[in-house]
């Protein structure tokens, strides 16, 4: 009997040697021919379907990229890229004038200055008009940026700065005085795609739902790479 007793306890420890027992392996662990493990322990993740937004925001460097409405054959918007493919100027025109430009310049990791332009007509009498010129100073705090997304999923992004205007146009404008902004994004990408345009076809787009605190609604647009932004309401490449 104490025979039988001391070979099932040795049984019973036994058990507990084995599930405590570590597997030590040098080198890759595969999986139907796919790494899964690489050989210093990292799990390696399917990546494939990711996508990378500043791919389809950037375009080529140093070009230019014009929108036209599809309602209004003498409004156009201007969109210009500097040599790293980053958007830099923005410039809404009207019969060959422009109406509205933002251009940023001087840009640091966490500071930019921007500068504004506007131009209000009086459609009923167009000699009255009212043009603004500003140049500003943003200063961040926080400035996060979008992570790879896949599609359907809502992302956000924000950044908390100040902003001082240095120059104006404006008699009252307060120039000087750093006033406090705290800005939002939304964006959510709902499919990959082609998009046709009247001169070319361009094969690696993605179309977004994109809300902004300083937008009113949110908006579907259409971004490709090496082009930026190429549709947005009623403008398109």
């Amino acid at each position: 009997m104490t025979k039988h007793f001391s070979l099932s306890v040795l049984a019973i420890l036994a058990s507990f040697s084995v599930s405590a027992a570590t597997l030590d392996v040098h080198g890759e662990i595969k999986v139907n021919g796919k790494t899964v493990i690489d050989n210093k322990g990292n799990l390696i993740q399917d990546k494939s379907d990711l996508i990378d937004l500043d791919d389809y925001f950037d375009a080529k460097p140093n070009s230019i990229v014009t929108l036209k409405s599809i309602s209004s054959e003498n409004s156009i918007y201007n969109f210009y890229y500097d040599e790293n493919g980053r958007q830099s100027k923005e410039t809404q025109s009207i019969d060959d004038t422009i109406t509205w430009s933002m251009e940023w310049k001087d840009r640091k990791d966490m500071s930019n200055t921007v500068v504004k332009y506007s131009k209000w007509v009086d459609p009923n009498t167009p000699e009255n008009s009212h043009e603004m010129t500003e140049t500003g100073k943003n200063e961040f705090t926080v400035s996060t940026s979008y992570p790879q997304t896949k599609v359907g999923i809502t992302m956000a992004r924000g950044d908390i700065y100040t902003y001082t205007i240095v120059e104006s146009s404006e008699q009252n404008a307060p120039i000087g005085k750093a006033q406090q902004m705290n800005e939002y994004q939304y964006l959510t990408v709902l499919e990959k795609t082609s998009y046709k345009s009247e001169n070319t076809t361009i094969e690696d787009c993605i179309i977004v739902l994109q809300d902004a605190s300083w937008m009113q609604n949110a908006q579907v647009r259409t971004y490709c790479k090496d082009y930026g932004l190429v549709q947005f309401g009623d403008f398109k490449l």
